[in-house]
C-alpha cells in the first residue's frame, strides 16, 4: 500500500535492497492481503524498518609489534570483519617517523608491506591503519620494530675430499650477528643410506665461555615430535642452568666459533663414490633452528636459507644464492616448501605477547665423497693429479725419514697411491724404488683398475646383470635356498643365522657369466660384483617395469618433484594439461634406463588441478597434481 521495496502478492514477502543513502533511515512500509475471487481486502498492517551499517573492525593488528631485519621485506595480511558483507577498504593513515624504505597497504587486499632500507636501522615506526566500507571506518596502530644489528649466520660445514668408510666431522659454525644470545635448537637432517650419525660433541662456546648444558638426539629416542625419523639430530645448549656459582663469561657470538660438531661415519658402498651427500637445516615447527635472546623473550629464527656456495653473512639480498638458485627467495613465501624456513605462521602477531624475529641466516652443507682415481692413483703420492713425478718421489723419501707427519693432503689417500708396485702392500721401500725406476725410465708405471658400471636388474626372484662378471657375491634375506642359472659357475652358500651370504665364481680359465645369474625365493640385501680382470663393478639398479609416480610435495607451490621409471634408455616426453584438457607444458628428453625426476615450476599458472602424462616407448600414465598458490 505504502512505502519502500516490493512485495510477492503469490507468497507475501516483502523485499527491499538499501544502498549506502539509506543507512540511518527509518522508513514506514504498510501492506494488506485481499481475495480476488470475493474482492475483499483486509486493513492495512504498517511495520517500519530501520537501515543500519555494521562498523569493519580489524581483529589481527591493533597493537601488535613486528620486528624485521636491515634489507627484508616485512608482509603481512591484515584481516577485517563485517557482518555486512560490503566492500573493505584499507587505508594507511600515518606513519612516525616517516621511513627510508618504502611502505605500503594495499587498498584492496590490505596487504601491509615495508621495504626495509639502510637509514631505517633502529628506529621504531608508529603505523596506524584504518578500514572503511564507505559508510563507517575504524582505525588501529600497529609498531614495525627495525633490528639494525647485523642478522645471526649460522652455517654447516661442507667438506671436501672425504673418503668413504671413515669418520667425518661436521661443524655448525657462528659466521656472524651482534646480539647476545643464551641458547639455541637446531634440527638437522642427513641422508641416512649413505651417512651413519654416531655422535655430537660441545663447540668452542662451551670451552671459551662456559655454557653449561649440552645434549642432542636421535632416532627413536630422539623429540622431534616423538622419535626423530631416520636421517634427523636435535642439538639443544643452553648458557645457563642455574645450577650454582657459576655463571658463564660469554654470550656474545663473536667470543666463539662452533654451537657444536657432528660426527659421521660415511658409506663404503662404491655407487656413492665421487656423491655429494646434503647436510641440511630442518623444520618441523616454530622452535627448530632458532637461538634465544639473554632473557628468554625474543626466538630468532630462520630469515634466509643458502645453500653452502652462499658467503655468509651477507647484507644485500641482491647478493644471496638463495636456496633454489632460480628465485628471489623471500618470505612469507617460503613457508610453502616444507623444508626451507620457519613457517610464516609461527610470527603470527599476539597483542601483548613478544613475536619471534626473522634475524638468522642459514648456510646448508654437507659431504663430498672423493672419487677414488683422484686420491689414489699409483704413484701420485701428493695427490696433484700428477703421478710418477720427482714431488712424489721426493714426499715418499721423507716419509722415511719423517714418518706419517708428511702427509698432509689426505693421509688415506696417499697411503694408498704409495702402492706403485701393485704388490697390495703400501708404504715399503720397494714402492719407493719401484717409483724411482718409473720416474727415470727404467720401468712402467702399473695402471690403476678402473670400476666398470654395470646395471642389474631383480625381476621374478631372478637376478639379471647386463655385462660379462667374474663373480657376484649377494646377501639374501632370512634363509633361503639360492637356485644357480648360469652354466660353468660355482655357487656356495650359507645362512649366517640372520642372512644368507652367496658366492658365485669359476676356476676355470676364461670363464665369466652375464645373463639370468641365480634365482631366490626372497629380498636381496646386498650385492657385489667384479669383472674377470677383477676391476671392481659400479652395480646400478634397472627398474624392473615403467612407473610414474605422484608428485612432491602435492599439492605444492610453485615447484614440485615428478619421478619416474625407465625400463630401458628411450626418448620421454611429459605433458602438463589443465582441466580443459589443454596441454599447458611439455617437456621432451632422452634418459638411461633408471630411476629419474624433474623439478616442474609452475609459476606461469594459475591455481588448480592439473594432470601430467608421461609417455615412453610404449609406456603411457597419467596423474593428478594441485597447484595452491
Amino acid at each position: 500500500v505504502a512505502g519502500p521495496g516490493s512485495i510477492d502478492v503469490i507468497t507475501g514477502l516483502w523485499s527491499y535492497t538499501p544502498s549506502v543513502a539509506d543507512v540511518g533511515n527509518v522508513y514506514s512500509v504498510s501492506v494488506r492481503a485481499c481475495d480476488p475471487y470475493w474482492g475483499l481486502c483486509s486493513a492495512p498492517c504498517q511495520f517500519d524498518p530501520t537501515i543500519t551499517n555494521d562498523v569493519p573492525t580489524i581483529t589481527n593488528a591493533c597493537g601488535a609489534v613486528f620486528f624485521v631485519s636491515m634489507f627484508q621485506t616485512l608482509e603481512y595480511q591484515l584481516q577485517a570483519e563485517q557482518f555486512d558483507c560490503d566492500t573493505l577498504f584499507y587505508t594507511l593513515v600515518h606513519v612516525n617517523p616517516t621511513p627510508v624504505g618504502l611502505l605500503t597497504l594495499d587498498s584492496e587486499t590490505g596487504l601491509l608491506s615495508f621495504q626495509v632500507e639502510y637509514g631505517d636501522g633502529l628506529t621504531s615506526y608508529l603505523v596506524t591503519i584504518a578500514v572503511s566500507d564507505g559508510i563507517d571506518e575504524t582505525t588501529c596502530d600497529l609498531t614495525i620494530d627495525v633490528i639494525s644489528s647485523i642478522p645471526f649466520g649460522i652455517r654447516l660445514e661442507k667438506t671436501h675430499g672425504t673418503i668413504q668408510g671413515s669418520h667425518e666431522t661436521v661443524d655448525i659454525t657462528y659466521l656472524d650477528g651482534l646480539n647476545q644470545i643464551a641458547g639455541f635448537d637446531f634440527l638437522v637432517a642427513y641422508d641416512a643410506s649413505a651417512l651413519t650419525f654416531t655422535g655430537a660433541t660441545e663447540g668452542s662456546v662451551y670451552a671459551d665461555c662456559g655454557w653449561e648444558y649440552f645434549t642432542y638426539r636421535f632416532g627413536a629416542n630422539g623429540n622431534c615430535d616423538g622419535g626423530c625419523p631416520s636421517g634427523m639430530i636435535r642439538i639443544v645448549g643452553l648458557a645457563e642452568i642455574n645450577n650454582g656459582p657459576n655463571h658463564p663469561s660469554c654470550y656474545d657470538m663473536s667470543h666463539f666459533d662452533t654451537f657444536a660438531t657432528l660426527d659421521f661415519l660415511v658409506s663404503n658402498d662404491r655407487t656413492l663414490e665421487c656423491q655429494y651427500v646434503p647436510i641440511d637445516f630442518f623444520w618441523l615447527d616454530c622452535g627448530d633452528n632458532s637461538l634465544s635472546s639473554m632473557t628468554g623473550e625474543t626466538l630468532y629464527v630462520a630469515r634466509t636459507i643458502h645453500t653452502f656456495e652462499a658467503e655468509l653473512p651477507l647484507w644485500n639480498d641482491d647478493t644471496y644464492l638463495i636456496w633454489d638458485e632460480t628465485d628471489d627467495f623471500n618470505y612469507p613465501e617460503s613457508n610453502r616448501i616444507p623444508h626451507v624456513g620457519t613457517p610464516d605462521s609461527c610470527l603470527h602477531e599476539t597483542p601483548g605477547k613478544p613475536s619471534a624475529v626473522r634475524h638468522i641466516d642459514f648456510a646448508q652443507g654437507g659431504i663430498d665423497i672423493v672419487c677414488a682415481d683422484s686420491i689414489d692413483a699409483r704413484g701420485d703420492i701428493n695427490l696433484n693429479e700428477v703421478p710418477n713425478e720427482i714431488a712424489d718421489a721426493v714426499l715418499f723419501s721423507n716419509y722415511f725419514v719423517y714418518g706419517i707427519g708428511v702427509f698432509t693432503a689426505n693421509v688415506i689417500g696417499q697411503m694408498a697411491a704409495s702402492d706403485v708396485n701393485a704388490d697390495g702392500l703400501t708404504l715399503t721401500v720397494a714402492d719407493l724404488v719401484y717409483l724411482i725406476r718409473v720416474i727415470t725410465g727404467d720401468a712402467l708405471p702399473y695402471a690403476k683398475l678402473t670400476p666398470t658400471e654395470i646395471s642389474w636388474r631383480l625381476q621374478d626372484n631372478i637376478f639379471t646383470v647386463n655385462h660379462e662378471i667374474g663373480a657376484a657375491h649377494l646377501i639374501l634375506q632370512g634363509n633361503q635356498t639360492p637356485e644357480l642359472l648360469t652354466d660353468r659357475m660355482e655357487m656356495r652358500y650359507d645362512f649366517d643365522g640372520e642372512n644368507t651370504r652367496v658366492i658365485i665364481y669359476s676356476l676355470e680359465q676364461g670363464i665369466a657369466m652375464s645373463g639370468e645369474i641365480v634365482r631366490t625365493s626372497g629380498a636381496v640385501l646386498s650385492i657385489e660384483m667384479a669383472t674377470y680382470e677383477g676391476a671392481p663393478v659400479i652395480a646400478k639398479e634397472v627398474p624392473v617395469d615403467w612407473a610414474l609416480y605422484q608428485n612432491y610435495p602435492n599439492p605444492f607451490n610453485p615447484i614440485t618433484t615428478i619421478s619416474f621409471d625407465l625400463r630401458e634408455a628411450s626418448r620421454f616426453s611429459l605433458e602438463i594439461i589443465n582441466l580443459a584438457g589443454q596441454r599447458v607444458e611439455i617437456i621432451k628428453g632422452s634418459k638411461p634406463a633408471g630411476q629419474h625426476s624433474i623439478n616442474f615450476d609452475a609459476s606461469g599458472l594459475a591455481s588448480g588441478v592439473y594432470f601430467y602424462k608421461l609417455s615412453a616407448g610404449e609406456f603411457t600414465q597419467t596423474r593428478k597434481m594441485v597447484l595452491l598458490k
